[in-house]
């Protein structure tokens, strides 16, 4: 979705119920953003939106696991 839109959204959201919650508490946001180069859409464009991860960790991630030789794999198992 775009960021404009989440944030419509986002700001019709209500405060936290007290019976539970701290007063004043608001909903926690964590969004997962496609954002590995050349997106229409860039993650940073959500952060003020609320807690941002993107698909370019785990392709980061995925990157050392396989550069690792086979002795630092032995050592995980």
């Amino acid at each position: 979705m775009w960021p404009g839109d989440m944030e419509a959204i986002f700001s019709q959201l209500k405060k936290l119920n007290t019976r539970w919650f701290s007063k004043g508490s608001r909903p926690f946001i964590y969004q997962e953003v496609i954002d590995l180069g050349g997106e229409a859409v860039q993650s940073s464009q959500y952060f003020g939106l609320g807690r941002v991860t993107e698909f370019k960790y785990s392709a980061k991630l995925s990157t050392v696991v396989r550069r690792w030789n086979g002795e630092k794999m032995a050592y995980l198992r």
